[in-house]
């Protein structure tokens, strides 16, 4: 074993801050006591207004109940096309004027594209216990799954129906918004649809967005409104623009139409943000599964490509050179602000049931920390991704004394512990020539298995958190 690695404690500094979504917009000016903006890819917030104080959200209630409607399809239990039956409870429901409904008829058959219409679209409350009825029985069952589930996001979020009175955080509607969009697509072939046909008769969305011509707020394809005493007007919305969607909540706007045009004015406002950004040096790239090989050992870990450079998570890192059978811990120094590496204590890897987060994702401006090995300093470039730290394979390989190779045959990066190895952060690998210009430009090769990307520990997470702060 050389001696760079038995000998190894790494601290890593950050010489220059985190990007951050500055932007040379004027910040937006809404009504809702509470409001935020998230970019849907990442779920970085790029502006907020009392986004963590929980509120009555009306009807926005119902993407809650939707997603596990759909969840259901999704999992094979019922399908878009199976009929719903209507209970005498959902009749006389139905006709209950105190709240926003479309009459359903014994009759008639419905499915459950035809409920989750009238229950996105037109906000007809009493599709609720109806798809509740369908998959679980009854409407408190529905319920205490939609509380069950909000607790198992992490959200903060409680639900007494299924088709209102739910209470959330702005910023938990947001994520829960996400998680819908993310996992069931399906949901925005529905929430886009400005009319549809119900039982004969034509419906039109109470999302306005989808009318008329707003300048600025992008392609918007959902998500709902609500609106009660207790909420005052609300709208979680969805939208994109340039291959970026934004995901936008505001609560207890004063007036219905104030729903719709605070969800313009941040629509637009975000959209101006990401713009700035990406001029800053944002780009887009899909994340895949690398896999590293070390002294006969392999570690598949998440990656990604970016000009021309594989860029991987500094744990997943220490996780690869654990494999020389030395043992490191990975901590977060506050006072220094800097993450240490230490010998001769385990490393614990964190294992590989976690998902790639979707099929793009985006890159911060170009940073360059600084890496410290036995005293001595290494400019390793880093993007922010999500909020953490990447760098360069073939730079960190360098600075901690590995040499670095492509196999072509196994379709792996090999590390190579040996100290005659060319190491150098500015060899012929470091302009692309050598090794690592080949694990770059044989993507269908080097990237293998998105499904094994290695699963996010919780502890170390919020020591990466802490790096890019």
């Amino acid at each position: 074993m050389f001696k760079k690695l038995m000998s190894l404690v790494l601290i890593l500094s950050l010489c220059i801050p985190a990007a951050t979504a500055a932007s040379a917009a004027e910040a937006p000016s809404v009504g809702g006591t509470s409001a935020i903006i998230m970019d849907a890819t990442t779920g970085e917030v790029l502006w907020s207004k009392n986004a963590d104080q929980v509120r009555a959200v009306a009807s926005m209630t119902k993407v809650m109940a939707a997603y596990l409607v759909l969840d259901a399809v999704n999992s094979g239990q019922i399908s878009m096309d199976t009929p719903v039956p209507i209970s005498t409870y959902t009749y006389y429901f139905s006709r209950d004027s105190r709240y926003s409904n479309i009459p359903f008829d014994y009759d008639k058959t419905y499915t459950v594209e035809d409920m989750l219409e009238a229950f996105m679209c037109y906000s007809a409350c009493a599709a609720g216990p109806a798809l509740g009825e369908l998959v679980y029985g009854s409407e408190d069952a529905f319920v205490d799954a939609m509380n069950a589930k909000a607790q198992e996001m992490g959200i903060e979020a409680s639900f007494t129906e299924s088709y209102d009175s739910g209470r959330l955080s702005a910023a938990s509607m947001a994520k829960l918004a996400q998680k819908i969009v993310n996992e069931c697509p399906q949901i925005l072939d529905i929430a886009q649809r400005s009319s549809f046909e119900f039982g004969g008769r034509t419906y039109s969305t109470s999302n306005e967005l989808l009318q008329g011509d707003w300048e600025g707020v992008g392609e918007v394809d959902g998500l709902k409104t609500g609106w009660s005493p207790s909420a005052g007007s609300c709208m979680v919305a969805t939208s994109t623009k340039d291959g970026s969607r934004l995901i936008t909540v505001t609560m207890n706007a004063p007036t219905v139409r104030g729903r719709i045009t605070d969800s313009a004015e941040l629509l637009r406002y975000g959209f101006e943000v990401l713009g700035d950004k990406k001029a800053e040096g944002y780009t887009y790239a899909s994340p895949h599964t690398a896999t590293v090989s070390l002294n006969g050992g392999q570690v598949s870990m998440q990656a990604y490509l970016a000009d021309g450079n594989n860029y991987v998570r500094l744990r997943d890192f220490a996780n690869i050179i654990n494999g020389t059978g030395s043992q490191f811990s990975l901590e977060y120094d506050s006072n220094q602000h800097a993450v240490v590496i230490q010998t001769g204590s385990a490393y614990a890897p964190s294992g590989s049931e976690g998902q790639a987060t979707g099929t793009e994702t985006v890159f911060t401006k170009l940073t360059q920390p600084v890496l410290y090995v036995d005293g001595e300093s290494y400019e390793i470039n880093s993007y922010l991704i999500g909020g953490l730290n990447y760098m360069k394979v073939r730079d960190l390989a360098a600075a901690i004394g590995c040499g670095i190779e492509w196999d072509s045959t196994t379709g792996r990066v090999v590390l190579i512990p040996n100290e005659s190895a060319d190491t150098t952060a500015n060899s012929s690998v470091e302009d692309g020539t050598a090794a690592d210009d080949n694990t770059v430009n044989s993507d269908e090769t080097v990237v293998t298995d998105d499904a094994n990307v290695a699963a996010v520990d919780e502890e170390i997470y919020s020591v990466e958190e802490n790096i890019a702060a």
